[in-house]
């Protein structure tokens, strides 16, 4: 029984490694290696206790945590949020007056509207 599961569990990893190497683009091989020796590292190796498979998903696992880590700007060059960006408060503050203006102005010109005695 503890070889079937042995074997299920080799199985199972050689078939995740596999399918792990099929997405990875070329350039992002562990180790610079060429995508083809790595299918051969990984399917080989696999009937030594797995080794080609954990070997993969390791080293994958690493570089992936390297280039994420690498990417990762330390501060933001934009602002995140609006309200930490000076420029849009400032249009904000800009359209919000503009409205303000506007709105007393339709309210002056329909005020001398009511004034005016209506035409017969």
């Amino acid at each position: 029984m503890a070889r079937v599961i042995f074997f299920v569990v080799m199985l199972a990893l050689t078939i995740y490694a596999a399918a792990d190497w099929h997405r990875t683009p070329e350039d992002e091989m562990p180790g610079k290696l060429p995508k083809p020796i790595w299918l051969l590292i990984i399917l080989f190796t696999a009937t030594i206790a797995a080794i080609g498979p954990i070997v993969w998903l390791v080293l994958r696992w690493v570089s992936r945590a390297e280039k994420t880590h690498q990417s990762r700007p330390t501060k933001p060059s934009h602002p995140i949020a609006p309200d930490d960006d000076p420029e849009f408060l400032f249009r904000l503050e800009r359209d919000i007056q503009r409205k303000r203006r506007e709105e007393e102005r339709r309210k002056r010109e329909q005020g001398e509207d009511n004034d005016e005695p209506p035409a017969s």
